[in-house]
């Protein structure tokens, strides 16, 4: 059995290794930065696979987000480049909490799709304690970041007890549309003349 496992791991991690060794030269930073604004509104089930005590409530709850703010990255449609996202926001789950959050996520992709890691910092309440926690998840927003799909693990700290959720947030941003707007782009274009 030893034997057979051990092919298989040694061609992966060679695989992984030629990957690792080879990305860097792919990654490129943005010749000329775009600016995309975000309005975001999320939804989707939290998990609540790990609570401290058991709770009388499902551990599957609904959570809802509510983000602005704006990602930069290549202003070409379709050049690959190192991204960074920035939002400020406000969380809702239905187990209870009422969250603000803040995240500065770094990603890589082009116009069609980017994958970010987006680390949130929280703070806020449930059932009448003061919270604050961290939410790490891995974003993959496709189409101007028009859609998203991001799926992470929140830890709050709520007095004194540690909580646990996995969570699947299905995102909209109708402000990605605006890349495609007339007006938007014979701004861009004026702004662009007036710097040169």
């Amino acid at each position: 059995m030893k034997g057979r496992l051990t092919r298989p791991l040694g061609a992966l991690g060679t695989a992984m290794t030629i990957v690792a060794v080879s990305l860097p030269a792919r990654i490129a930073v943005a010749s000329e930065w775009g600016v995309t604004p975000i309005l975001r509104l999320s939804a989707g089930p939290a998990f609540h696979a790990f609570q401290p005590e058991p709770v009388e409530k499902a551990v599957t709850q609904l959570a809802f987000d509510v983000r602005a703010g704006a990602g930069f990255g290549e202003a070409s449609l379709y050049h690959d480049s190192f991204q960074v996202m920035t939002e400020l926001g406000y969380s809702y789950d239905h187990f209870g909490s009422h969250l603000f959050t803040f995240s500065t996520g770094v990603g890589y992709g082009n116009f069609a799709w980017a994958l970010f890691y987006h680390p949130r910092f929280l703070v806020g309440t449930e059932g009448g304690h003061t919270v604050v926690g961290v939410r790490n998840s891995l974003g993959l927003h496709v189409f101007n970041d028009i859609y998203s799909l991001e799926v992470g693990h929140q830890l709050l700290v709520a007095g004194g007890s540690f909580q646990h959720d996995v969570r699947i947030l299905l995102g909209l941003n109708p402000l990605g549309l605006l890349r495609f707007d007339p007006a938007y782009k014979a701004i861009k274009f004026l702004l662009n003349g007036f710097s040169n």
